[in-house]
């Protein structure tokens, strides 16, 4: 097995360790608008699921065809999850700034997983479509810490009022 997940993983924390600033930077963390909560949980469940997913591979490597099926439903049992508590989390809060940017990472991610379910359906090679999810992952975190990152300092108030 490459050094990918091993990668992987150490991107992953470090997304999830930067998320750790916006929490510390802020002048009252205990008032966080709920986009703002919202963008902070999604930014440690993708990276923080990245790295278990990518840690998770290690065990399993001595065992090729049977390791990736089993990868690539453990990937798809939780990015579905993700995307079912996504879509019912954002249904429920307004969308704040940059709207389109959640539509399009929303829609990637179901597509995510409709790829995973063709290589559970040995359509598409599982190895490929595991790492595949797992860079995803790491997309959507480094895509959520941009514009958390706009959004949260583009927010900042001066005054103590």
């Amino acid at each position: 097995m490459p050094d990918s997940p091993i990668t992987v993983a150490e991107v992953a924390i470090t997304l999830a360790g930067f998320s750790g600033l916006f929490v510390a930077l802020q002048r009252r963390p205990n008032q966080f608008e709920n986009i703002e909560r919202f963008a902070l949980y999604y930014l440690l469940l993708t990276s923080l699921g990245a790295a278990v997913l990518a840690l998770l591979s290690m065990p399993l490597s001595r065992f090729t065809d049977a390791s990736a099926l089993w990868l690539c439903v453990i990937s798809c049992i939780y990015i579905l999850g993700l995307s079912i508590w996504r879509a019912w989390t954002i249904a429920r809060i307004p969308h704040g700034r940059y709207p389109w940017a959640r539509r399009i990472l929303g829609f990637l991610q179901w597509a995510i997983v409709a790829a995973l379910l063709f290589s559970i359906a040995d359509v598409i090679d599982r190895m490929a479509m595991y790492f595949l999810a797992l860079w995803w992952l790491v997309f959507a975190a480094a895509i959520q810490f941009f514009l958390q990152a706009t959004y949260s300092f583009g927010n900042v108030r001066t005054d103590d009022t």
